[in-house]
């Protein structure tokens, strides 16, 4: 004899997970998410930190205590046959190593002391813990930014990778030992110089070029926020 219970006619199947408004704390639609590609690894820093030296935490970053340091350009031109443009050196790298990708910067790790180096045909500048490429003949789109808050500072836009990385370095050698700490750092963007730094950090829809992903299938206030809470309505991704 068959002894599993018989579904009653007024049982229901198990409905989704329901997201209460944080308003009237009343059930509203459902929450229904994509699952997330495996190579969407974009890191996250701790809102909880924001404004102080624990912020920045891109892939492989290590806290190190600060020593006086002065940048001193490359001088001899070295010539490669590997080319890159802005964009071909993200996309190449958001394929293969999507956890390099920092919100709208590079960082790319090295294990080499700071200073030239000419790694896999390519030049690059090396320092702390990350690698920089240093042209002669690409362009780069280098930025001058606050780890404390993510503000960009000052962006050197089309230019020569040496020249727009050395412009950087001299100034964040400056403003570090103002602030006495690593704070500021140089880094390669791939926005262009029209974005507009206020949006969102972790929309998804904002790397629709590149990804062609969407977090939510439904539209609403949260839709346009990653780091969204709903107890307190607050959107944490400029933050």
């Amino acid at each position: 004899r068959n002894t599993r219970p018989r579904p009653t006619r007024h049982q229901r199947p198990e409905s989704p997970p329901m997201r209460r408004d944080p308003r009237t704390h009343r059930p509203n639609r459902p929450v229904t998410r994509r699952p997330r590609p495996n190579n969407y690894l974009r890191r996250r820093p701790t809102r909880s930190n924001y404004g102080t030296r624990r912020y920045h935490n891109p892939y492989r970053y290590t806290r190190r205590t600060y020593t006086r340091y002065i940048h001193l350009p490359y001088v001899y031109r070295v010539n490669h046959a590997r080319r890159f443009t802005p964009r071909d050196y993200y996309i190449s790298l958001r394929s293969t190593f999507s956890r390099f990708i920092y919100i709208n910067w590079i960082f790319y790790p090295s294990t080499l002391t700071n200073g030239y180096h000419f790694i896999d045909g390519y030049p690059y500048y090396v320092y702390n813990g990350y690698r920089h490429r240093y042209s002669w003949d690409d362009t780069c789109n280098y930025q001058l930014v606050d780890t404390y808050t993510h503000r960009v500072v000052e962006s050197y836009y089309y230019n020569t990778c040496v020249n727009s990385y050395n412009s950087c370095a001299q100034v964040r050698d400056r403003m570090n030992y103002s602030a006495f700490d690593n704070r500021y750092f140089c880094a390669e963007t791939f926005r262009d110089e029209y974005y507009d730094y206020s949006t969102p950090t972790y929309d998804y829809n904002d790397y629709d070029d590149y990804d062609d992903y969407d977090d939510y299938d439904y539209n609403d206030s949260a839709d346009n926020c990653y780091d969204y809470d709903y107890n307190t309505g607050v959107c944490y991704d400029n933050f």
